[in-house]
């Protein structure tokens, strides 16, 4: 600011290089719940986290994904593989934890981290783990049609939303216990025999071109009228959440049916 010259000095402009503004919720500056003070928690996280969060709200799609654009900025990749398919019922996949991925053009071109000689962007990573450590980012396991992280990709339904706990945070209860029952009603459960998972996960689809990919949420959103694809991504969500959940009540009850049907001898 001219009159103000001399007074102070730029550090950082968020976001670089464009005039898009970053909009953050109020509950950001005032807290909510037990969590008073987020900025002296984010303050804490260091300059390269603060870096990293404010830049992510650009790339926040809550319609499209469900969260951060994986196609352009950082997903978790997961391992999927059919285990049931037939014609008249619906495809079973069972699904194990990949690694995070991040697009290096995210890195290099907004937030001018770039590789080490040995290709790894360690400086990235560690800031990024205090934000989901902090509780500033969490996961949310989700399916998608598409075998590739693409722009083809269309969101099916959240399977399971994880926070740095390891459960759903509230308001955003998963399908994951439904579509394990699903498994079980075909007796293909993901855990071991002790009824452990470690980090497997069931889910089922209507053909076999589907994906899970683990998309990144912010925990400090604008829900607001004046943020309408904030809202209208959450109704979306929750409209395929209710969708996904009867059609595996109704695959479940379709299983327990033909069941009793062989065992009457029908």
């Amino acid at each position: 600011m001219p009159c103000r010259e001399g007074r102070a000095t730029v550090r950082w402009v968020l976001p670089p290089d464009d005039s898009r503004k970053v909009w953050i919720a109020s509950s950001f500056v005032k807290g909510f719940g037990s969590w008073q003070s987020p900025l002296h928690t984010l303050r804490q996280a260091g300059t390269d986290a603060a870096r990293i969060l404010m830049t992510l709200y650009l790339y926040e799609d809550m319609p499209t994904y469900g969260g951060i654009d994986p196609t352009t900025a950082i997903y978790r990749d997961y391992e999927t593989e059919a285990i049931y398919t037939q014609q008249t019922m619906p495809w079973l996949f069972h699904t194990s934890q990949g690694t995070e991925s991040v697009k290096m053009a995210f890195c290099s071109d907004r937030l001018d981290i770039h590789e080490n000689a040995n290709g790894e962007i360690h400086e990235f990573w560690r800031a990024f783990k205090k934000l989901v450590d902090r509780g500033f980012i969490y996961e949310c396991l989700t399916v998608f049609t598409g075998v590739k992280i693409n722009d083809d990709m269309c969101l099916l339904y959240p399977l399971h939303t994880f926070n740095k706990h390891g459960h759903p945070p509230k308001g955003e209860e998963s399908l994951s216990g439904k579509m394990n029952r699903v498994a079980d009603t075909f007796g293909l459960s993901a855990s071991d025999s002790t009824g452990r998972f470690y980090g497997k996960f069931s889910f089922i689809a209507d053909d076999d071109d589907v994906q899970a990919v683990g998309i990144y949420r912010l925990r400090f959103r604008n829900t607001n009228k004046a943020f309408d694809d904030v809202l209208h991504g959450w109704q979306g969500i929750q409209d395929s959440h209710r969708h996904w959940s009867e059609k595996a009540d109704q695959w479940i009850q379709q299983i327990r049916d033909k069941q009793k049907m062989a065992d009457s001898g029908c």
